[in-house]
């Protein structure tokens, strides 16, 4: 980038893609380059994950988690076993014949109150498991330094036994060491580190956002690496200038050498109007790169609330950000953001705005009390891109009166219109509107989302991988309170038939 700019261009090409009732069909089910179309897949609930007898009351699905192994990740910030709010995660493996439960993972330490598996990151192949615990006190309460060291925050790393996910099919025989206990070099009273983790399996990315670093609740950013096996600090992400309440970390999302950074709550033309700054790994290590707001910035919209990157597209969430095409939404229907990513030697690196979605079903019947909150969640895997919709109503939980459906949640699935399914430039088409069997009232279906992928079977037809969806819900049906739930989709095309009949009566 030139020196000298503080913000990224954008071009202006702002789309509103609006879906069509109806199930299309789902393009690009394989995560590949050369994924081709299939146009017979539909998406179907594959099971509920419940937390385990032991884990209750867990509020499973605070936190969701996938590899491209078939492992499944999902934490919760309850778990009373130990101590309120202490947390836990569960871990399944996902393949074609069934998703088995593989292992409950505690704090090491049983620390009371921590949040253990409140942010969750899992890396592509399955081998490295980041668990924040970001309302960890900084040392023992015994050692009379509390409450000085109050909720400063941790993250667990734990590493695969077996080195890898396995494939599907295989047993659930992975088992989960820990690895390493990252802190943040510069601690702070109510940091909050590890509130957001992000990883590539060669470095994990912990957000602070309510570090006082640069002003009260500005935010800080760090970057670890792994050096053979040892995982060590490789640079905090600085801002130019940080801002007080501006939260900078919320949000995280890392891919190769980009590191994109959320602050919902900055106040650019309005409070929480929400900013994303985009930081390179250079030769000298990691650059600021510049920053990007929404192509039509709005007051409270909390833009970069969520994010998901994949390559050279970057997909930002404004959950409360009123579509332009605002007489057919409720205001702060939300938007989610679509950017590509360009290097010049002329303009150096720039996101272009390509387009933006909006929900393709914004209202409950006639009505909808409350904003849905499209892109309160986001995963993208190159041909799919899973939007959660935390406060979407339900009619069908909702009966005769649509307010018992308000906040049930709903996922809505986009892919690219062109024929191969491989690229976003010409824009995109919804293709599915995802609701829990068990849809209820405030079980927020959509609170986080995460894409990942089951290995193709040895000696089977099955040739390519398949892709699948794991919901996490931050409240739960079965309240107050309950042991909370996550669910499990995956696309449903023409199978091989020794591949179906396991599950013929599931």
């Amino acid at each position: 980038m030139k020196s000298g700019r503080n913000h990224l261009r954008f071009a202006s090409k702002l789309l509103g893609i609006l879906g069509v009732a109806g199930v299309a069909a789902m393009t690009g089910i394989g995560f590949g380059l050369n994924a081709s179309a299939n146009t017979d897949a539909q998406w179907q609930h594959r099971t509920r994950l419940d937390a385990p007898q032991q884990m209750l009351p867990l509020g499973l699905g605070a936190a969701v988690a996938a590899s491209e192994t078939g492992l499944i990740a999902v934490g919760g910030g309850h778990d009373s076993d130990i101590g309120v709010d202490a947390g836990a995660v569960a871990v399944w493996n996902c393949s074609v014949n069934a998703v088995t439960a593989q292992e409950r993972i505690t704090h090491p330490k049983d620390h009371r109150q921590s949040a253990f598996g409140q942010a969750l990151a899992i890396d592509p192949d399955g081998s490295v498991l980041c668990i924040g615990a970001p309302n960890e006190d900084g040392v023992e309460k015994d050692s009379g330094k509390w409450p000085d060291n109050f909720q400063m925050g941790r993250v667990y790393l734990y590493m695969s036994r077996s080195g890898a996910g396995g494939g599907a099919g295989e047993k659930s025989s992975v088992r989960w060491k820990l690895w390493a206990t990252l802190e943040s070099p510069q601690p702070n009273v109510g940091a909050h580190f590890g509130s957001v983790v992000a990883t590539d399996g060669a470095r994990v990315v912990v957000g602070s956002p309510d570090h006082n670093h640069g002003g009260f609740a500005a935010g800080r950013v760090d970057v670890f690496v792994r050096r053979d096996n040892l995982w060590m600090h490789e640079s905090e992400l600085a801002m130019p200038l940080p801002i007080s309440g501006m939260r900078f970390g919320t949000s995280l999302a890392i891919d190769a050498e980009t590191i994109v950074v959320g602050s919902p709550s900055f106040s650019g033309v309005g409070a929480g109007s929400g900013r994303v700054d985009v930081f390179r790994l250079k030769k000298d290590g990691w650059q600021y790169a510049g920053r990007i707001e929404a192509p039509d910035p709005q007051s409270s919209a909390w833009f970069g609330m969520s994010l998901a990157i994949s390559r050279d597209i970057l997909a930002v969430g404004a959950p409360r950000e009123t579509p332009l095409q605002s007489q057919a939404f409720p205001d702060h229907a939300g938007v989610v953001h679509l950017f590509k990513h360009t290097e010049t030697q002329s303009e150096g690196d720039n996101w272009q705005a390509i387009f933006a979605l909006t929900s393709p079903h914004p209202w409950c019947a006639e009505a909808q009390y409350r904003a849905e909150a499209f892109g309160m969640s986001l995963s993208i895997r190159r041909g799919i891109i899973a939007v959660g919709a935390s406060e979407s109503c339900n009619p069908v939980a909702a009966g005769q009166d649509h307010d018992e459906g308000e906040g049930s949640g709903a996922v809505y699935l986009f892919h690219p219109v062109d024929v191969g399914g491989t690229s976003w430039d010409f824009g995109a088409r919804a293709s599915e509107r995802l609701t829990a069997p068990d849809a209820a009232f405030d079980a927020h279906d959509g609170y986080r989302v995460a894409l990942g992928c089951m290995r193709p079977i040895a000696g089977s037809e099955l040739r390519t991988a398949i892709a699948f969806l794991v919901v996490g819900r931050g409240g739960n049906p079965d309240m107050p309170p309950g042991p909370g739930a996550a669910n499990v989709y995956w696309p449903h095309p023409r199978l091989p038939q020794n591949i179906l009949n396991p599950l013929a009566n599931k």
